[in-house]
């Protein structure tokens, strides 16, 4: 009698043991399919935003954006220097893409943005008003439970564990904990002719009467032109040695082999080529109209 007992007991708990993990896997199951069928997309700009939203998602849309990789404290994107179509010839090597500009945007907005030129070259910058705390998440052009690029729709399997490169073009978005302020950011490439641009918005959710926006550049020299554009040089260590050393040279021997040197070399700013610009900026207003700032 007893002994028959144990086994029923033993079954029972089998049984009990069983169906927990199988609740599991139906409620892991559930959440993530219930995350990704309200996938954000940039149509959240529409909802709340109004015509300015409709503006900015369509200047968003024109050229492809690349996907944001989510670390634990921060996103990334690495570019390469490819550029346009490439064509592979039947048994040529297979060489990994040459790197190009790298991204790194932290979650926490207040510690900056790093842009690394290459290896060797990384300056910084910083928005000040960064200090009132954001969250960050990123959005994709459409919902993932829609059909991919070729017509394939997704399985299960396929959205719950997503292939690295089936990753879709993301936008990354802060916004601040009193969701007045929504900033958008977007890497993209347009392939036709190689130009990379790292796309930046502020949207207000509504005005304080005097909005102020700045920015503290590290590791980087700024000149801005006659059409208000600004042009960013890389000036690392090496650069700000050189700086300490003609502050030491005579004046007069200085003035004769700076012109020297600019003659041969192009080594001022005016002859050199920007490493970044920042182009002149605008706003929309509530109803998409476009205003430029000087």
């Amino acid at each position: 009698m007893n002994i028959s007992r144990t086994h029923r007991i033993k079954n029972l708990l089998r049984v009990l043991f069983v169906g927990s993990i199988l609740a599991v896997l139906c409620g892991v199951i559930y959440f993530s399919l219930r995350s990704l069928s309200t996938q954000k997309t940039l149509t959240i700009l529409e909802k709340e935003f109004n015509q300015a939203g409709e503006s900015i998602t369509e200047d968003l849309s024109r050229i492809p954006s690349l996907p944001w990789t989510e670390e634990d404290k921060a996103y990334k994107i690495q570019d390469t220097k490819e550029s346009g179509i490439k064509i592979e010839f039947a048994g040529e090597e297979k060489k990994e893409p040459e790197k190009g500009l790298a991204l790194t945007l932290p979650k926490n907005y207040q510690e900056g943005i790093q842009v690394s030129l290459d290896p060797q070259r990384t300056f910084s910058l910083t928005d000040l008003s960064g200090k009132e705390g954001y969250t960050a998440d990123t959005l994709t052009p459409e919902a993932v439970e829609q059909e991919q690029q070729g017509g394939e729709k997704q399985t299960l399997f396929s959205r719950l564990f997503p292939k690295k490169q089936d990753l879709p073009e993301s936008f990354l978005r802060y916004q601040s904990k009193d969701k007045r302020k929504t900033l958008l950011y977007a890497y993209q490439k347009d392939q036709a002719t190689g130009e990379s641009l790292l796309r930046h918005w502020t949207i207000y959710e509504k005005g304080n009467g005097v909005e102020k926006e700045s920015y503290e550049f590290k590791d980087a020299k700024l000149q801005l032109d006659p059409d208000g554009n600004v042009k960013v040089f890389y000036y690392g260590e090496k650069e700000k040695q050189n700086e300490q050393v003609q502050a030491d040279v005579d004046p007069g021997l200085l003035e004769r082999a700076q012109r020297t040197l600019e003659k041969e070399l192009g080594n001022d700013f005016t002859n050199r080529t920007p490493d970044a610009i920042i182009p002149k900026p605008y706003y929309l207003n509530k109803d998409g109209q476009r205003n430029d700032i000087d």
